[in-house]
């Protein structure tokens, strides 16, 4: 039969005892009786009686759709009896995408609910809700890795860098493969100026983040903007390379970024004094840009005659008398450095 890639991430944490020997006992049975034991996963490679919770961290696993099918519909029932966490699940044909699944408790257990609501008021600027929210469902389950990171998305926000990093510091102290907390916190370390640190986190992001998953570019992207102003220019064009190469899905979020980060390239092999290399990026990107914010355009020109000037390519003062017209301080002191 024919197989497929499959990438499992997450946990699923069931809160007490009674709860996690009735699923035990419920996946075993399923495993057996209903599926013929035609899932990916035995239960001693899931289950964790220590914490009460099932793992899966980053597993990547060759299967028939068979088996796929049937783990898919495992999880989605066993996680109705959880009371935190989320399993994300991908299905792959070499390297293409054939399907995803977000698997996380959506029950009437008050603490889901309450999880729900905090995360959905966090997402929509309702602050004060959000963290009222997400302060109950810490009382009621104090081990809730997700909860404490929504919590401290909301400090984030709030400015509240300090009660941001205790969360986030908890949240990974609960789970530690999730990615998501470690971008939080590198995010409020570069906001203390902490750029060194915060690079570790991105980097932390990129590890446990799956390439198929926007949240592992982002990071990079982070990485690219922090190494530029700690003036590492190669750690720099190294990340800057990988995000602007990468063939995104259709629908990644991504691909409407990848100007703006080609643009940061050639800026970048400015400050490397590769002004050949700068000019190729910045005339492949005047024919490729089409809908170029206009302040682009004028900081394109005059980075453009600026290259073409330090290279000894001829057009240099056309470019910059373009931008100079249209603004650009820079262009017109290199065009007059006089005034």
């Amino acid at each position: 039969m024919e197989q497929y890639r499959t990438i499992f991430n997450g946990r699923l944490d069931f809160g007490n005892q009674r709860t996690y020997d009735k699923v035990f006992e419920m996946y075993e049975h399923r495993f057996e009786n209903y599926y013929k034991m035609q899932v990916i996963f035995l239960a001693e490679d899931l289950f964790n009686e220590e914490e009460l919770c099932i793992q899966l961290p980053k597993r990547i696993v060759q299967s028939t759709k068979k088996k796929w099918m049937n783990t898919i519909n495992l999880f989605n029932h066993i996680a109705d009896f959880a009371i935190a966490g989320a399993i994300d699940a991908w299905l792959l044909d070499g390297k293409i995408l054939l399907e995803k699944h977000f698997i996380e408790p959506v029950g009437d257990k008050t603490v889901v609910k309450e999880y729900l609501k905090g995360r959905e008021l966090a997402s929509t600027d309702q602050s004060e809700e959000a963290m009222k929210a997400l302060n109950r469902v810490i009382e009621k389950f104090e081990k809730h890795a997700m909860a404490y990171e929504r919590r401290g998305y909301v400090n984030f926000q709030l400015k509240n860098f300090d009660d941001a990093l205790y969360d986030y510091n908890k949240s990974i102290q609960l789970y530690d493969r999730h990615p998501n907390p470690y971008y939080g916190r590198g995010l409020t370390l570069l906001a203390q100026g902490k750029l060194d640190e915060a690079i570790e986190n991105f980097t932390l992001v990129t590890k446990f983040a799956m390439p198929i998953e926007p949240l592992h570019w982002y990071a990079k992207k982070q990485k690219a903007k922090v190494y530029f102003k700690l003036k590492e220019y190669d750690n720099a064009l190294k990340e800057v390379e990988a995000y602007v190469g990468r063939n995104f899905r259709k629908d990644s979020p991504h691909i409407k970024h990848q100007p703006q980060m080609k643009y940061f390239k050639g800026q970048i092999l400015m400050e490397l004094e590769r002004f050949v290399d700068a000019i190729q990026v910045f005339d492949e990107l005047e024919k490729s840009w089409t809908d170029m914010p206009e302040l682009e355009k004028i900081e394109l020109f005059a980075n453009r005659g600026i290259a073409k000037k330090n290279a000894g390519k001829r057009g240099f003062k056309k470019d910059l008398q373009f931008a100079a017209d249209k603004g650009s301080k820079i262009a017109k002191e290199v065009l007059d450095p006089s005034e």
